[in-house]
């Protein structure tokens, strides 16, 4: 009587019309050593994922190896970048400035108008470093919040 009720779950499972009650009954079925035969072909299949649920992967996630880098390397990293956008986009920055510089007529005029080109580069790059400075005073609060070892 059990057998047929095993036939009977099996054809349902592949059906896909079995609950999870009755997924488990085959589960603990096909765990027992005493299958018949002409089902040991299903075994694996159960036992599969009996097996599956108790290993243990050995690959680190991505959180985690990033987790026990030194933050040092990161924010180099950010500022690197930040260096790297400041000098793509200092063109566009300056076009204006660019095109007056070309129509100069004389060393004087060309000289006050790199003066001028360079105080507005210190303006642009001070800002920058402002904000950098509010990365260092997010690190202190950061490690005040968690604690590393």
């Amino acid at each position: 009587m059990e057998l047929d009720k095993i036939e009977e779950l099996l054809e349902k499972y592949f059906e896909g019309q079995t609950n999870i009650d009755q997924e488990n009954q085959l589960r603990n079925y096909f765990l027992s050593a005493d299958v018949p035969p002409d089902l040991l072909q299903y075994k694996s299949m159960f036992t599969y994922y009996d097996n599956a649920v108790s290993e243990k992967s050995d690959k680190k996630m991505f959180f985690q190896v990033t987790k026990n880098k030194n933050s040092k390397y990161k924010w180099l990293s950010i500022a690197a970048l930040f260096l790297v956008l400041l000098a793509l986009s200092f063109p566009y920055l300056f076009k204006e400035e660019v095109a007056v510089a070309e129509n100069m007529e004389t060393p004087e005029m060309a000289f006050q108008q790199t003066q001028k080109a360079l105080a507005l580069l210190s303006r642009k790059v001070n800002t920058g470093m402002k904000s950098v400075d509010y990365l260092g005073e997010y690190q202190i609060a950061k490690d005040r919040v968690f604690i590393t070892n």
